[in-house]
């Protein structure tokens, strides 16, 4: 029986989830930008290991409290000045491009505007900083450049999600009406297959369904064997 093969970042899905993030990295959750940063740690392990309330960690994400000290404490971890963490913290998020008015889009080509270059890139020489983010702050930059390392070594559904965003698993499985999220979830971890599923999923995606399937097949690399950059303050 053949070995399964490694997931490498040569693999078209990989490719996809990695190009979609590069559009869409001002617009993702500031938790989810850091999360890849740390990856393959999570933000739930570091937490445990530097004696935060998980539940701080996620009401400083979601703006509800400033927690001072805990800024502090991730940004170290992070290896970047708290004003640079503050920022992805306390920014307006871009909308995503696919969510914006088609007014708006037209404006912008008339413009002779990119529909993702509408706002002034910052300047991060010194703050403060303007209240949005347009895909350069150190921590966005620094989650792309650790992006075609990690994403192989990652579960395949987290994989496909970004390669679907800003739709969801959830999103898709929904407006497909025909399977559920469970079912979809199932046919990604590789338990039991359904080729409905990877049908719609492969027209979704716009690949060929023999590198869906080959994809799903695939074993995600060892993250602590694929060269990943240490992160400062590791």
């Amino acid at each position: 029986m053949t070995e399964p093969r490694e997931r490498t970042a040569a693999d078209p899905i990989v490719r996809l989830a990695v190009e979609n993030l590069h559009r869409h990295i001002a617009a993702l959750s500031a938790s989810e930008v850091v999360q890849l940063v740390l990856f393959p740690e999570s933000i739930a392990a570091w937490s445990a290991g530097a004696g935060v309330d998980e539940s701080q960690v996620a009401n400083l994400f979601r703006r509800h409290r400033t927690y001072v000290r805990l800024r502090s404490l991730l940004a170290d971890r992070l290896g970047v000045p708290v004003t640079i963490l503050a920022h992805l913290i306390d920014a307006d998020p871009a909308v995503p491009p696919s969510r914006r008015p088609a007014a708006l889009a037209e404006i912008l080509a008339e413009a002779g505007i990119p529909l993702g270059d509408a706002r002034p890139t910052i300047d991060w020489r010194a703050p403060p900083y303007p209240s949005y983010r347009e895909g350069t702050n150190p921590l966005e930059r620094l989650a792309l450049a650790n992006l075609s390392v990690v994403v192989p070594a990652m579960p395949a559904s987290r994989i496909i999600g970004y390669a679907l965003w800003p739709e969801s698993l959830a999103g898709f499985a929904a407006r497909s009406k025909r399977f559920t999220l469970g079912a979809l979830l199932t046919t990604l971890s590789g338990m039991r297959r359904s080729d409905a599923i990877e049908s719609a999923l492969s027209r979704r995606l716009g690949v060929r369904h023999l590198e869906l399937d080959a994809f799903i097949g695939s074993t995600k690399r060892d993250p602590m064997a694929a060269g990943l950059p240490p992160v400062s303050g590791q």
